[in-house]
């Protein structure tokens, strides 16, 4: 937590930690569960002292890199959120590298299983019904 001292000076005056866990179900599967982020923001909220958590006024956040949360038509997640490290994708890639070979040029990136590009492969390709 942090209280602002002027135009361009913030000072921290509290700060928490909650640990989540990461799932590696098969070999280059990242994921962890959506709803233990927020379980996770809880935790460490609980930890500031009692006459900080009334003035809260911002939070930051950090630990987790872009990733994917699959939701369904009334916004429930579907699975475990895949992780910017999850490299399950490198087939998918591969072909979509051969399918557009100026790929790279076109978008600044290659298509590796662990950048955001990833999202452009259909998901329904590398996981199994639900």
């Amino acid at each position: 937590m942090a209280q602002e001292q002027g135009f361009d000076k913030v000072v921290i005056v509290a700060d928490a930690t909650a640990r989540l866990e990461v799932k590696r179900p098969k070999p280059l599967h990242s994921e962890q569960n959506p709803d233990d982020w927020m379980v996770a923001v809880d935790e460490a909220i609980r930890q500031l002292p009692i006459n900080l958590k009334k003035d809260i006024g911002a939070m930051g956040l950090a630990g987790q890199m872009h990733g994917a949360v699959l939701l369904g038509e009334d916004n429930e997640i579907l699975r475990p959120a895949i992780l910017w490290n999850d490299g399950r994708s490198h087939d998918q890639c591969q072909t979509l590298e051969s399918a557009v070979p100026r790929l790279d040029e076109i978008t600044g990136k290659s298509a590796m299983p662990h950048s955001s590009i990833r999202s452009a492969i259909s998901y329904s390709q590398i996981l199994p019904e639900p």
